[in-house]
């Protein structure tokens, strides 16, 4: 099976990062890089998530506004 991948501007304020995301239908939230949330200058929070085998973790955590198809999200 193929992966489907569409190009997504994250905005932060002034600053914008385009990147080709891997599309996820049953998806929630959006994976980025340390290196994307640097670029967007995102002060990261923390939350606990728990994982598929039922394990915790705590990890990165902010909202950024998404833009898609010319759509945009917070």
């Amino acid at each position: 099976m193929d992966h489907v991948r569409v190009p997504v501007r994250l905005i932060n304020g002034d600053r914008v990062v385009t990147v080709d995301a891997l599309v996820d239908t049953g998806s929630t939230i959006m994976v980025i890089t340390r290196y994307v949330a640097n670029a967007l200058g995102l002060n990261l929070g923390k939350v606990s998530v728990e994982l598929v085998d039922g394990s915790g973790r705590v990890v990165d955590y902010i909202a950024v506004e998404v833009e898609l198809m010319g759509r945009r999200r917070r």
